[in-house]
């Protein structure tokens, strides 16, 4: 108690702190793990500012600190000044944003708090890294448990072990789940080889170091796996260089205190590599050979797709229409709303380098071009004025420290943060906690004055407590923004629960019930179609009926019941989504599934008020809350063809609503409810850039534009609804075209990796024909040859890098010149098949060349089917 004691109750309280947060979060409340640990952290310091608050007693305070908080000091300014981008491109992102940017400046108070309060003492940092060795050792296993057994320890059941992404713990990712072990395993070293620990510290540490870098190897992380063993060099060329000035230190090097750990832990490293290089029960008989990994980093693919992402944020900072950005950025979490116009910019000026390189890019996966792109050269200097601080800081201080324990420790810290710094350069491992918490804590100490002189000033009690206020503030307002977070993330987690039940509700309905009542039924025939006599066999057969019948009156009651369990299940998902949007407007997530059921039949359709449909059409119901009528803001940011979003069909209504025709009213309810789906997904992307949406808004516009047709046919002898409809359609072609066109330049290939995209041209040229009527054939041919086009030059990219065989769309071509030919249309047969074969020319003479070189290609079928049919054209 009495050395429990000599710690201040803010060291105390903090220690706690490092030791919960890895850990606090409800399991069922998860979707992305680190949200609940932000909240948990901002509500903390929080409470820390305020005793700090009360507990002022001094009249003046003497604050340490180095350039290096100086510059990361700017860097909080910096993603302040980028609000300003925020709001003059996309204000609706500005809540997320500046939530983001807040908390970043809590961050950097944090860690002023950290240098002056743990730097004070020795014993301070040397608690809490302990603290954060624990941890790591509790991660570390329930990371084997991950692998081995599909198991964790706060989740439990977890998933198939054989998969990487098993591998999560607590922090989630498993490239951030290495990254932490990264960091705690030299921390485990020091506590080895350290002179003030005792016996029980050593094995522990030793046991902890085997652990985390057991787990560290199944993580599969290339980068952590380089910038562990660069950070290993750079620990023992400064540690032997320093540490041999001292005689004392010599004498401690050759006590058995030291050499023994020290010898454990290189034949720890040494005998978990070997161990990970052949089959063996370390890395469950050879899952994972940590040798292919690191052949992996010269993988041209897998640089290609980083670069892809990395050349997004930087984009981002030169586009031409916003200067701005320059300087002050795009905005402090901007990247996951416009890399993925940014990317297709780049696909076309390099298709082959970038065409097969595409993937869902929320981050950039390198934190230093993304800061260029959000925060501007401002936020980059910052950062990179901090990287370099951080490097000279280490270079003056380390041959100046006496005490061992110090060095070894400052040396160390070195290769923590090598770890960090690296990977950040291919992941982003500052977003999440703990990595956060953990490379603070080391960053904040490691220029405290425990390890060299650091610069002072003075600050009165007032200043100092209006500073205190400032934050405690600013506290409370990015504490109520994580708690609507975390709200938004709980209920959509609970909504998408709910979103699922319908589909397994609609399986019981429209498969599993029907099929069993079917065997009931032909069951039921086969008794009656028995040739029976005797009357007790006849009693029998009557009785065998009856029961089968009644079965089939249960089944049938069970298909009632689960139909009203399905529209509960609707009603409670839309009733959470909005909820979700409520609490965070820029939680895109939500609003793409609520546009789903916006539109999703026959539930929507079943609680719609047909007597007052106006007041959907006019967004005056709650599902619309967060449906844009009119975008403000800047539109070459965003993929829509016009300012205004909400669209409708109120002057047909107006036209039709008086013929007191319920299928109509229905009809007409159907294609608004498919409108409102277009209109929330493109509202949507004001903070969620999702591909598939592009090809889903492009789809319902046609199917819109069938339903028009279908009112058409019904109302042939009205000119008025006739014009009306024509109008309509006219829009509902062009919005169909633009959207498919803006798919096919945001994702022109890819296949390799989304494989349901390989099909996209001939799906677009596919309806494009349905529009012939609409367009004449002549039109409808000119746009499927320019279709054609994009694909030949698409499909010629891919060949280089992975696969592109156009033999559906020449399937399709074959079909449709025979068809233009049978309607005596031959000029427009041969202008097909001449342009088809001008387009695909390079890809066919590739693909000769190609299977000469290659015989045992194996899509050579499917090449050879193109081949055959282009030569037919031909």
């Amino acid at each position: 108690m009495e050395k429990v004691n000599k710690y201040p109750k803010d060291i105390l309280s903090m220690g706690l702190f490092f030791l919960v947060l890895p850990f606090l979060m409800i399991p069922s409340w998860v979707y992305e793990y680190s949200t609940q640990k932000h909240l948990v952290f901002t509500v903390f310091y929080t409470i820390m500012f305020f005793y700090y608050l009360l507990k002022m007693q001094k009249e003046k305070y003497e604050i340490n600190y180095s350039l290096n908080h100086i510059y990361f000091s700017f860097f909080g300014l910096s993603t302040v000044l980028s609000l300003i981008s925020v709001i003059l491109q996309n204000k609706y992102y500005f809540r997320y944003s500046f939530e983001v940017s807040m908390y970043t400046l809590i961050i950097v108070f944090v860690s002023y708090i950290l240098s002056n309060r743990f730097g004070k003492k020795f014993d301070y940092i040397e608690s809490a890294l302990f603290i954060f060795l624990i941890t790591g050792f509790i991660i570390g296993f329930d990371g084997l448990l991950n692998k081995f057994f599909g198991f964790d320890l706060f989740f439990g059941k977890y998933g198939d072990p054989s998969q990487r992404i098993t591998l999560r713990t607590t922090i989630g990712n498993p490239n951030f789940v290495s990254d932490y072990m990264g960091q705690m395993i030299p921390i485990g070293i020091y506590f080895a080889l350290s002179r003030r620990s005792n016996l029980y510290k050593k094995i522990f540490a030793v046991i902890s170091v085997f652990i985390m870098f057991w787990v560290l190897l199944f993580a599969q992380t290339r980068s952590i796996y380089l910038s562990f063993f660069l950070g290993m060099i750079i620990f023992a060329v400064f540690f032997t260089v320093t540490v041999l000035k001292n005689k004392d230190n010599i004498n401690y090097l050759k006590s058995k205190s030291f050499i023994i750990p020290l010898i454990l832990i290189i034949i720890i490293i040494s005998f978990l590599l070997i161990m990970f290089n052949i089959p063996s029960p370390f890395n469950k008989g050879g899952e994972v050979v940590a040798s292919k990994r690191f052949e992996a980093m010269a993988s041209v693919s897998s640089w290609d797709e980083r670069t892809l992402s990395w050349l997004a944020a930087v984009e981002q900072f030169k586009d031409p229409n916003h200067i701005e950005n320059r300087i002050i950025g795009g905005g402090i979490g901007t990247y996951p709303v416009y890399a993925v116009r940014y990317m297709g910019d780049i696909q076309a000026r390099n298709p082959e380098k970038f065409y097969y390189a595409w993937n869902n890019f929320k981050r950039a996966h390198n934190d230093y071009l993304q800061v260029l792109g959000e925060t501007g050269i401002i936020g980059f200097i910052s950062i990179i004025l901090l990287l370099l601080g951080l490097v000279t800081v280490y270079l003056k201080r380390v041959f100046k420290i006496e005490d061992f324990d110090k060095l070894l420790l400052f040396n160390l810290f070195a290769w923590s943060l090598t770890i960090v710094a690296v990977h950040s350069f291919t992941e982003f491992p500052m977003h999440l906690h703990p990595n956060i918490m953990s490379a603070l804590f080391i960053i904040s100490v490691a220029v405290s004055e425990q390890f060299g002189e650091t610069r002072k000033f003075k600050l009165s009690k007032n200043t100092l407590r209006n500073i205190f206020i400032v934050f405690l503030v600013l506290g409370i307002i990015v504490s109520y923004l994580k708690i609507q977070s975390t709200a938004a993330e709980v209920y959509f987690k609970i909504g998408n629960t709910e979103y699922m039940k319908i589909d397994a509700y609609e399986n019981v309905v429209k498969n599993q019930i029907p099929n069993i009542i079917s065997q009931i039924d032909d069951k039921i025939n086969e008794y009656k179609n028995l040739k029976v006599t005797n009357p007790l066999d006849l009693q029998k057969v009557s009785n065998e009926i009856k029961k089968l019948e009644e079965q089939r009156q249960k089944y049938l009651a069970a298909k009632s019941d689960y139909e009203n369990k399905a529209f509960e299940s609707y009603k409670k998902a839309k009733e959470y989504f909005i909820k979700s949007l409520n609490a965070n407007p820029a939680f895109g997530k939500s609003g793409f599934y609520l546009a789903q059921l916006l539109a999703k039949t026959p539930y929507r359709l079943m609680e719609l008020d047909y007597n007052n449909l106006e007041k959907y059409m006019e967004m005056k119901t709650t599902e619309y809350t967060h449906m844009l009528y009119e975008y403000e803001g800047a539109l070459d940011l965003m993929p829509f063809n016009r300012k205004k979003i909400r669209d409708d069909i109120k002057g047909l209504y107006e036209l039709l609503k008086n013929e007191n025709n319920t299928q109509l009213l229905q009809a007409l309810a159907y294609i608004q409810s498919i409108q409102d789906e277009i209109d929330q997904l493109e509202s949507n992307y004001v903070s969620f850039n999702e591909k598939n949406a592009y090809r889903l808004i492009s789809k319902l516009n046609v199917l819109i534009f069938q339903n028009l047709n279908n009112i058409e046919n019904y109302f042939s002898n009205n000119e008025e609804v006739i014009k009306e409809i024509n109008i309509l359609k006219e829009r509902y072609y062009n919005d169909f075209v633009h959207w498919y066109e803006k798919a096919i330049y945001i994702l022109p290939g890819g296949w390799n990796r989304f494989p349901e995209w390989e099909d996209v041209y001939t799906e677009y040229m596919k309806i494009m024909f349905n529009f012939n009527e609409y367009l004449g054939y002549e039109k409808t041919i000119d746009n499927i040859l320019e279709i054609s086009k994009k694909e030949a030059n698409a499909d010629y990219y891919m060949a280089k890098k992975f696969r592109g065989i156009p033999d559906k769309s020449f399937e399709f071509f074959e079909d449709l010149y025979f068809h233009l030919k049978s309607l005596k249309l031959e000029e427009l047969a041969n202008k097909l098949s001449s342009g088809v074969v001008e387009n695909y020319k390079d890809l066919y003479n590739y693909y000769l060349e190609y299977l000469k070189k290659y015989p045992d290609y194996t899509y050579r079928n499917r090449v050879e089917t193109f081949i055959k049919t282009y030569e037919f054209l031909k």
